[in-house]
């Protein structure tokens, strides 16, 4: 499998990837230090928060990345927030 990143260059993609996995590792830390402390809850505007479990997300997260191709992002056009108006 060829790793590229938005320019094709696969150091560069091979670089970003390492990045993720490290912030995976802190995030994993952070969550294992939270969770001593804390307990999963639910918040008002944010609903049930559990971050251990957010790890795996993060995880998802790294395997798309691991798996992106230069130019297989279409653009839907669909804005919102502050990316409507300024794109076209």
């Amino acid at each position: 499998m060829a790793l590229f990143d938005v320019n094709g260059d696969k150091s560069e993609h091979a670089a970003s990837l390492r990045h993720l996995g490290d912030a995976l590792a802190h995030w994993k830390h952070y969550a294992a230090v939270r969770d001593a402390h804390y307990v999963p809850a639910l918040y008002n505007r944010l609903g049930y928060v559990n971050i251990t479990a957010l790890s795996e997300q993060v995880a998802a997260d790294i395997a798309i990345a691991r798996s992106w191709k230069p130019g297989t992002l279409e653009d839907d056009g669909r804005r919102s927030g502050s990316e409507k108006g300024f794109r076209k």
